[in-house]
């Protein structure tokens, strides 16, 4: 049952963001962050818990938001999620490397994000919004399942990941 949920997440926010780009309407993050997790709860799924992150302790968490997913049986997994929305006009994550306060207490968010998972016994992990033109749709597909760029709507990724990127210089892309 939750996967046919973030299925549908996944393909809401792929035709979000290209009706976006069709008819001028600019989407936020934040706006497909409210909507995604509105939509969830309202399915009322016993195997996800979420807990949305207050914009005032965004800076001081690194999140977006928590889940915890699982079941009363095996117990649940604690996820500590910041979420990313890709540049339509650039095709990059323009804010993935960003620093959060001023001055020499400045911190990167992801450390901030790792930092506080860590402390909470949480997974940390970054959710990006995408959607790809016809012309910069992947020629590989790397899942067992048939193709559906669709489903790349929303991708989930570890901060293991995301801290190797922003390291090698692919941060942006």
């Amino acid at each position: 049952m939750l996967k046919h949920h973030l299925n549908v997440v996944c393909d809401t926010v792929w035709q979000t963001l290209e009706n976006s780009k069709i008819f001028g309407i600019s989407q936020g993050e934040e706006t497909i962050t409210d909507s995604l997790l509105l939509y969830l709860a309202s399915q009322k799924l016993e195997t996800i818990k979420i807990v949305q992150t207050p914009k005032d302790k965004e800076s001081i968490k690194g999140t977006d938001w928590e889940w915890w997913i699982g079941n009363n049986t095996t117990g649940f997994l604690r996820y500590a999620v910041q979420a990313k929305k890709l540049d339509l006009k650039t095709g990059r994550y323009a804010s993935l490397n960003h620093k959060v306060g001023d001055g020499i207490s400045a911190k990167f968010q992801h450390k901030i994000l790792e930092d506080y998972a860590n402390a909470n016994n949480a997974i940390p992990l970054y959710v990006f919004y995408n959607h790809l033109d016809d012309a910069d749709l992947p020629g590989k597909w790397n899942c067992p399942l048939p193709i559906d760029h669709s489903k790349l709507g929303c991708t989930v990724t570890p901060l293991m990941k995301v801290k190797k990127a922003i390291s090698t210089r692919g941060w942006r892309t």
